[in-house]
């Protein structure tokens, strides 16, 4: 080809796969990997997880709501972020999601992380009720 192994211009960058502690590989002139190798998730965030599925379930319950009422009350695309958190696996939510779950449930953020136990479900006493009734 046009250019060999051997071109001073050309930097030759190591196999992929990178080293196998897991850390960034050094591709040499201090360029790093952008992609270093995955990492078990931590004990901490296993905990998290389960923790807040269970919190969401529990309430989802007494409030008597199904996944798909739930998501349409939390205005999320579908029900499969909220049956993934109820799985209680250690996956990535942005706050704003997990933030709208905790109001439709009518509950804080904090109330999901909390290890204290859930408040009461608001009674909710209409004067005057949107569907008309009296």
């Amino acid at each position: 080809g046009r250019y060999s192994r051997s071109h001073p211009r050309r930097r030759q960058r190591p196999p992929l796969g990178g080293p196998a502690s897991g850390a960034a590989a050094t591709l040499g002139r201090g360029d790093v990997m952008s992609h270093p190798l995955p990492q078990p998730v931590p004990a901490t965030e296993v905990m998290l997880a389960h923790q807040i599925g269970s919190r969401i379930r529990e309430r989802r319950a007494q409030l008597g709501l199904s996944l798909k009422d739930l998501s349409a009350r939390a205005g999320l695309p579908n029900p499969s972020i909220i049956e993934q958190l109820e799985a209680e696996t250690p996956a990535p939510v942005p706050a704003w999601q997990l933030t709208r779950i905790a109001r439709a449930l009518h509950l804080t953020l904090i109330d999901l992380l909390a290890e204290d136990p859930l408040p009461a479900v608001p009674e909710i006493r209409w004067s005057n009720p949107p569907w008309g009734e009296r």
